[in-house]
């Protein structure tokens, strides 16, 4: 239920203007801008508060027909108390329930503990905020940035489909067509010579249907004449947001260039970057 604050800023912000409220679903950020699919449309918002999780549930208001993303629908406490202390994991009590959580490996978790939680990907116990990290093992100095975990989101420059021609710019996995996204030199000058730990790619799907796609790294910068190489074939299944495929395919774009493609493998059709600009997005994560 909504506290008396917020009651009150909705009746000034119905007198004073014309708002209209929907759930929609955080797709990303793209040229500085938040984008949100909500009304049966996609479309730029101005962000209130912290950035969303990507494919998360978030309100949006609509204020005099500007769109503004308020949050998320789901709520995610931030703190807790540790009730129970399990193996690997703790029960954190929290004002909106209790959850089961790992924790990072430093932290020795005990019964009666208020701790930091993280949420994303992988919802995390961080530990008591006055809790002292351990020293690292003789450093003879701080570990430089590049040994550093880091996470990397490219969105396609260009894709289509390859049967003797460049005939349309979906990307189809099926018998007669070769599909492909490219991304220009992008990958290889953010992430040259870091290791690949998570290799991620974004599935906006028209159809899936029949055998699992085979997915193919290629070497092409750019929509090439002819068709793309085909290396590092792996047959992944599919659904809609972020799917992982084997990491050495991300290592592989990573070392030499390229883009990730699918050769045959069922009859699946996947959105154009002109249709949905995050369709095979790849979310890199590397040290």
């Amino acid at each position: 239920m909504d506290n008396p604050q917020i009651l009150a800023l909705k009746k000034k912000l119905a007198q004073a203007s014309k708002v209209t409220t929907l759930v929609g679903q955080f797709v990303g950020v793209e040229n500085g801008e938040a984008l949100v699919d909500a009304g049966g449309g996609r479309f730029p918002a101005a962000l209130l508060g912290q950035l969303p999780e990507v494919a998360s549930d978030v309100h949006v208001w609509f204020v005099n027909g500007q769109p503004f993303i308020m949050g998320p629908t789901k709520l995610l406490p931030t703190t807790g108390t540790v009730t129970v202390v399990s193996g690997l994991t703790v029960t954190v009590s929290t004002v909106v329930g209790t959850f089961t959580l790992p924790f990072l490996s430093w932290y020795g978790p005990q019964v009666g503990d208020v701790v930091k939680i993280a949420w994303g990907d992988m919802p995390i116990v961080l530990g008591v905020p006055s809790t002292k990290l351990p020293d690292p093992v003789a450093p003879s100095a701080p570990p430089s940035s590049d040994s550093m975990r880091r996470v990397d989101t490219f969105t396609a420059i260009d894709s289509g489909s390859y049967n003797q021609r460049w005939w349309q710019d979906e990307i189809w996995a099926s018998d007669n067509n070769t599909g492909a996204a490219f991304y220009g030199t992008k990958i290889t000058d953010t992430l040259k010579g870091r290791t690949v730990d998570k290799f991620e790619v974004y599935i906006s799907a028209i159809q899936i249907f029949g055998s699992a796609p085979n997915f193919i790294t290629h070497t092409s910068a750019r929509k090439p004449s002819g068709n793309v190489s085909v290396a590092n074939t792996n047959a992944v299944p599919v659904s809609n947001g972020w799917v992982t495929l084997p990491k050495s395919m991300g290592q592989a774009i990573v070392d030499n260039g390229g883009g990730l493609g699918v050769n045959h493998g069922g009859y699946n059709k996947f959105r154009s970057i002109n249709e949905d600009r995050q369709s095979f997005a790849l979310r890199i994560t590397t040290h």
